[in-house]
C-alpha cells in the first residue's frame, strides 16, 4: 500500500496514474488532484480513497463526481473551487511573481493539501 499519493496533477500523465491508481481499493490511503480536470460521475463511483478535488476556474463544480463518491469516501472527501484563478494556476501557467492571486490561491492549495493529508492519513 502507498500511504500518499501527492502528485498535484501538473501533465495529464500525472493524471492518468493518480485517478486511476485512487480508483483501487486498498492501494492509496489518499488522493488529490490541484486544477487536474472535470471529473465526472463515473469516475466518482469508482475512487476508493479520500479524495481532495481542487479545481480552477476552467474546471468548474463538479457536483456529479462529488456526489458519486461511494459511501465512507465521500464523506472523507472534499471540493474546493479556486473561481478566480486559471488552470495551471499553481504550476507552470501562474505567474506567482507578477500575479498575486495566483501565488496567494498556489499556497491556499497547498495548505489544503496539507490539511487534507494531515486529517486522512493516520
Amino acid at each position: 500500500m502507498i500511504d500518499l499519493q501527492s502528485k498535484l496533477n501538473f501533465t495529464h500523465a500525472a493524471y492518468l496514474i493518480r485517478s486511476e491508481l485512487a480508483t483501487k481499493p486498498g492501494f492509496l490511503n489518499a488522493a488529490a488532484s490541484l486544477h487536474g480536470r472535470k471529473y465526472d460521475a463515473e469516475k466518482g463511483a469508482r475512487i476508493a480513497a479520500p479524495f481532495l478535488n481542487m479545481a480552477s476556474q476552467n474546471e468548474g463544480e463538479q457536483p456529479d463526481f462529488m456526489d458519486a463518491l461511494p459511501p465512507g469516501i465521500k464523506e472523507t472527501s472534499t471540493f474546493k473551487l479556486f473561481d478566480d484563478v486559471p488552470h495551471g494556476f499553481a504550476a507552470a501557467r501562474g505567474d506567482w511573481k507578477a500575479n498575486e492571486t495566483h501565488r496567494r490561491r498556489a499556497e491556499e492549495a497547498i495548505v489544503d493539501f496539507v490539511d487534507f493529508v494531515k486529517e486522512v492519513i493516520p
